[in-house]
C-alpha cells in the first residue's frame, strides 16, 4: 500500500524494500538521503542490504543528486567509493542520465561543486573510470561548460574540443532524422547551417521557398535567429 517514507510519496514494494521504492518524480529514500547528505540513512540502508546504486527511472544514481550539493555532496562520494567498492563504484562515476546526458562530472560542473570534481579527478588517477568525455544533449562536456561559466576549475579537467562537440551533436542530429525527421526539419536544418556560416544567399533562397525562419528544427528544436550561438557552438568557446 502507499505510504511516506522520510516525506516522500512511495509506490508499491514490487520486491523493493521502501527505500528502493521511487515516488512519480523518480525519487527514493536514497537518491533523497544522498542528494540531502544524510550519511545517517545511508548507512541505516546499506546495513540492511538495500542497493546503494540504485539506478531510477530517469537513469539517475543517487551519486548524480549528490554532486548537486556542494556542501555535503563529496562526503557522499567518499562513502559511496568506501563502501560500494572500486568496481561498483565506477560503474557510477562512468554513467551519464538521460535525457539530459548529464555525468556526475557535468552535473557537479553545473552546480559550482568543485570539491567532488576534486574528488573525481584524484578517482581518475588512481583508475577509475570516470566520464569527463561524454557530451550533454546540448554538446557540452564538463571541461567546455566550466569554461564558459569562467570556474577556475576548468584547466584541470581532461580537454576537449570544438570540434569533437561538432561532431557528436553532427552525429546525434544524423541520427534523430533517420527516425523522427521529415523533409520539414531538413529543411529548417538547412537553413540553420546557412545562418551559421553566414551564407546569406542560401538563407534568401530558403526563406524564399517557404522555410519558416521562427520554425524549431531538428532534435533540441533549434531556431534560425539563435544559430550563431547554438549551445556547446560559441565559435568565441575556449578551445
Amino acid at each position: 500500500a502507499k505510504g511516506k517514507i522520510v516525506g516522500i510519496e512511495v509506490l508499491p514494494n514490487v520486491g523493493r524494500s521502501c527505500a528502493e521504492a521511487t515516488d512519480r518524480h523518480g525519487m527514493s529514500a536514497i537518491h533523497r538521503a544522498a542528494g540531502l547528505g544524510i550519511l545517517a540513512d545511508l548507512r541505516t540502508f546499506a546495513a540492511r542490504g538495500d542497493d546503494l546504486a540504485l539506478i531510477n527511472e530517469k537513469g539517475a544514481s543517487p551519486l548524480y543528486y549528490a554532486a548537486q550539493n556542494p556542501r555535503a555532496g563529496l562526503a557522499v562520494f567518499r562513502f559511496y567509493a568506501k563502501t560500494l567498492g572500486r568496481e561498483a563504484f565506477s560503474k557510477l562515476t562512468r554513467r551519464a542520465v538521460i535525457p539530459n546526458q548529464h555525468t556526475l562530472a557535468l552535473e557537479a560542473v553545473f552546480n559550482v561543486n568543485e570539491p567532488v570534481l576534486r574528488f573525481l579527478l584524484a578517482q581518475a588517477k588512481t583508475g577509475a573510470a570516470v566520464d569527463f568525455g561524454t557530451p550533454t544533449v546540448f554538446g557540452w562536456t564538463p571541461r567546455s561548460f566550466a569554461a564558459r561559466e569562467k570556474l577556475a576549475i576548468a584547466k584541470l579537467l581532461p580537454r576537449d574540443t570544438i570540434a569533437d562537440r561538432r561532431a557528436f551533436l553532427r552525429q546525434k542530429e544524423a541520427a534523430w532524422l533517420q527516425t523522427k525527421g521529415n523533409d520539414r526539419h531538413r529543411r529548417g536544418l538547412a537553413l540553420i547551417a546557412a545562418a551559421t556560416r553566414g551564407d546569406r544567399a542560401q538563407v534568401d533562397r530558403l526563406l524564399a521557398a517557404g522555410v519558416d525562419i521562427n520554425g524549431r528544427y531538428g532534435r533540441l528544436g533549434a531556431l534560425a535567429l539563435n544559430s550563431l550561438s547554438r549551445p556547446g557552438l560559441s565559435r568565441d568557446e575556449e578551445r
